[in-house]
């Protein structure tokens, strides 16, 4: 962000400093004397080496000190592409702009050579439509990195005589941005519409950026229409609406945000290579409150007070036909906080009335099981890898509760640990009645399973959960479950159902006494999955020890075998 706003600074603050030096020696014939020393005074500038600057007209006015170009055009010249590295590395950012309309007045103040400080008045551009070409491979960009590095210049100004601008008023209206990357000819981000409005602008040169964020941001209007952003390997593509920004609120609202995959279902995962969660978000409105953008640009560091997301819906798909990576090693929320480059600190995330839709589709099946969660509020304190931070404020945690298969009403919190390096967490859990049958939804296409009768009374558990395995007490209370099994397995295609749904009677709890007995639950993680898995396959091991005792030791045994077969299948490849 520094780079983007140095460049562009760079490139302002010349033609300012042109307008601003041509009007000190004009005359009556102003405009033909101030275009010949526009010419010649950008020519003797080394950026000249880097951009063509071009106008249709210039007009000036003496009695109201204002300057207007009309059809300016600021393009890379090609000999800057074919040109050496030292030139191109210096630059590793150009910017391709065509302005119909920059008017500049107020600049009379200006007329009495003190320089020091440069004043305008209103400063208005009228349809400007900007591209931002990023012109290195990767290695490159690498290269001219360690290069800005190792000479710590500063660039800011041209002119180390002149200290700084000042500007009463800056509007920017009707305007497009575009990022191309051009080394594979490929529009990454595009704004179709932008307005800008500051008042009261004080830029000394050297500390453009830090000036901007600290003093004029809480002047600053923001309004930008049409977002397109493609993300890196094109599996998705972000497209937000409106994005409006108010420094005197401290504002930032995002409004129709959506997260497109650019595959459809089946395509997916045959384009990733590997399983995972194909994801569809539509987020109405999202709510950034007091981010603190001078912190940022300073330092880097990530502060902001409040994320507010409303009526998000997210569907989640996994194609369980596409092969696992067992290479990969999912960390848990607090090792992803640990693993940012940047310092972090998120006071506060509330998600109010979302939805969430689970999809999976198991080999053989015929539709995909689905696992609804409506309803949702939660809230999410103390998202930061800061360590003072955390120290004061305490650790992360996740405060949710949300309406289960659409009929029990659950609510959960986890416990993150102070040290964020730490695989440890815990959590706990209540649902109030629902009917069993709710879960036929997931089970039915992925299990072969129908539950035909059941009633959870209440559900309550509590577990411990570290780098190896999770555990705790479950108390389930529920009466008249009855089961019946829809199919075998389907390589068997002789019929079993009638049997297996009769010694599947047998041998579950139709009911459990009340007050019912407590469960342990116990689950050796699955390293290799995400802490969804883990929450939700140790929530089972639960299940399985109320509805089917004296099956966990087995369960615990067959796990272990599938973790050694699955390390005997990673070795031989």
């Amino acid at each position: 962000m520094r780079k983007f706003f140095k460049v562009f600074g760079i490139i302002l603050l010349i033609l300012l400093a042109i307008i601003a030096g041509a009007l000190i020696y004009i005359n009556y014939n102003a405009e033909s004397i101030a275009d010949r020393l526009l010419t010649k005074y950008y020519q003797e500038q080394p950026v000249s080496k880097v951009y063509e600057i071009s106008y249709r007209d210039i007009n000036l006015d003496l009695w109201s000190a204002s300057v207007v170009f009309h059809d300016l055009k600021i393009k890379p010249l090609q000999s800057f592409f074919d040109g050496s590295d030292s030139i191109r590395f210096r630059h590793p950012v150009v910017f391709d702009a065509q302005i119909e309309k920059l008017a500049v007045n107020g600049l009379a103040r200006n007329l009495s050579f003190n320089l020091k400080k440069i004043h305008f008045g209103t400063i208005r551009i009228s349809g400007p439509h900007i591209v931002m070409i990023e012109h290195l491979t990767d290695a490159e960009k690498q290269t001219a990195k360690e290069l800005q590095n190792a000479q710590h210049a500063d660039t800011s100004s041209s002119d180390k005589n002149i200290k700084g601008i000042a500007i009463r008023r800056f509007i920017l209206s009707g305007g497009s941005f575009s990022r191309m990357l051009r080394t594979q000819n490929l529009e990454t981000l595009a704004v179709a519409d932008i307005d800008i409005n500051i008042r009261k602008i004080d830029l000394p040169f050297g500390k453009v950026a830090e000036t901007l964020a600290a003093d004029a941001f809480a002047r600053t209007e923001v309004h930008l229409r049409e977002i397109n952003y493609k993300l890196p390997k094109g599996f998705y593509e972000i497209v937000i609406q409106k994005v409006d920004i108010s420094g005197t609120d401290s504002l930032i609202t995002l409004s129709e945000l959506q997260l497109i995959p650019q595959y459809d279902k089946k395509e997916f995962g045959k384009k990733m290579g590997y399983q995972t969660d194909r994801m569809e978000l539509n987020v109405p409105t999202l709510e950034i409150r007091d981010f603190d953008l001078a912190r940022f640009v300073a330092t880097d560091t990530v502060h902001v007070r409040n994320i507010v997301i409303a009526e998000a819906s997210l569907v989640a798909y996994r194609d369980k036909n596409v092969p696992f990576d067992h290479s990969r090693r999912p960390k848990l929320p607090q090792q992803m906080l640990a693993a940012l480059p940047l310092p972090v600190d998120i006071e506060k995330v509330e998600v109010k009335n979302a939805n969430i839709l689970y999809q999976q589709i198991d080999p053989y099946a015929d539709a995909p099981g689905e696992v609804p969660i409506t309803r949702l509020y939660g809230t999410i304190y103390n998202v930061t890898n800061i360590r003072p931070v955390i120290s004061r404020r305490g650790a992360m945690m996740w405060d949710v509760q949300a309406i289960f298969f659409g009929d029990g009403k659950m609510k959960v919190e986890i416990m993150f640990p102070k040290n964020i390096q730490s695989a440890d967490f815990s959590f706990n859990a209540t649902m109030g009645p629902m009917q069993f049958t709710g879960f036929n939804q997931m089970i039915v296409p992925t299990e072969g399973v129908k539950i035909e009768q059941g009633t959870i009374n209440s559900l309550w558990l509590r577990a411990d959960a570290g780098e190896e395995s999770a555990a705790g007490p479950m108390v389930l209370n529920y009466a008249n479950l009855k089961v019946a099994v829809l199919k075998d397995n389907p390589e068997k295609p002789e019929d079993k159902s009638g049997l297996l749904s009769l010694l599947a009677n047998i041998v579950i709890n139709s009911s459990n006494q009340n007050p019912a007995d407590t469960a342990t639950m116990y689950f050796e993680r699955d390293k290799e999955r995400s802490i969804f898995n883990y929450l939700a396959k140790t929530v089972i091991s639960g299940l399985k020890a109320t509805l089917l005792p004296g099956r966990q030791n087995e369960d615990k045994k067959a796990q272990r075998t599938e973790r050694r077969e699955e390390r005997k299948a990673r070795r031989a490849k």
